[in-house]
């Protein structure tokens, strides 16, 4: 027959049971901080081991840098000591004689206003344009060598510049060489037939059809210009 527990026994039983509770609250908080802890450490070491690998990293790209840095300084000391050797004024005096190559450009001369040709423009207007800026200017014929290299870019340099030594003896020499090199670009010249082509738009003055009519007219090839008028006069609107 079992006994029933006193009240005493009873409340021990409930304290036994409380402590065993906390106790294992207890544990269980330890072991928690135990792994949080743990979990912290192996953090820590991750966090130093990629910042090792950086370190490593940096300190051998900056040896990269280094070594790239010595050999441009290198490549650089190279390059300069062969630019020393090359006479740039020799690459410039060959294509032209020796008389035009001593003639000096006057301090005081006047400047030039030519658009530059790249080797796509009509030669023949670029020479146009560089003959009449010269003739007001006062130049003479050795000076017009050395100062139409002036107007050249690109493609039309480097022609220039391989030129045999000794080629230009004449601004002539220069011009018909010049010419003969882009002759291809050369503008297409009229005839009196295009003339009776244009027309006066509706709503357009005559002083704008007049410029249209003349920017055509001088490129035809016609010495008589006889029938100009009645082109022109062809062309206008009615009324």
């Amino acid at each position: 027959m079992i006994m029933p527990l006193t009240r005493n026994q009873a409340s021990s039983t409930n304290e036994v049971a409380s402590l065993q509770e906390r106790s294992d609250e207890q544990s269980w908080l330890s072991a928690e901080a135990v792994r949080r802890q743990m979990e912290a450490e192996e953090r820590h070491c991750q966090a130093e081991e990629w910042h090792l690998k950086a370190m490593k990293m940096a300190k051998q790209r900056e040896e990269e840098l280094r070594q790239q840095i010595t050999i441009m300084k290198a490549a650089t000391e190279k390059v300069r000591g062969l630019v020393q050797e090359v006479d740039i004024h020799a690459l410039w005096r060959q294509p032209f004689s020796e008389e035009i190559n001593r003639t000096p450009i006057p301090t005081n001369f006047r400047e030039l206003v030519v658009d530059p040709f790249d080797g796509t423009q009509d030669p023949h207007s670029h020479l146009q344009a560089f003959q009449t800026q010269m003739y007001n200017s006062g130049g003479s014929d050795a000076l017009n060598c050395k100062l139409f290299l002036d107007t050249l870019r690109g493609v039309a340099m480097q022609w220039l510049s391989i030129l045999l030594a000794w080629t230009i003896q004449s601004f002539k020499d220069l011009a018909v060489l010049f010419v003969s090199q882009f002759i291809a670009n050369k503008a297409k010249r009229l005839e009196v037939a295009d003339l009776f082509d244009i027309r006066q738009a509706k709503g357009e003055n005559l002083k704008s059809y007049l410029a249209r009519f003349n920017n055509v007219m001088v490129r035809v090839n016609d010495s008589e210009q006889k029938f100009f008028v009645k082109a022109f006069q062809k062309g206008l609107q009615a009324g």
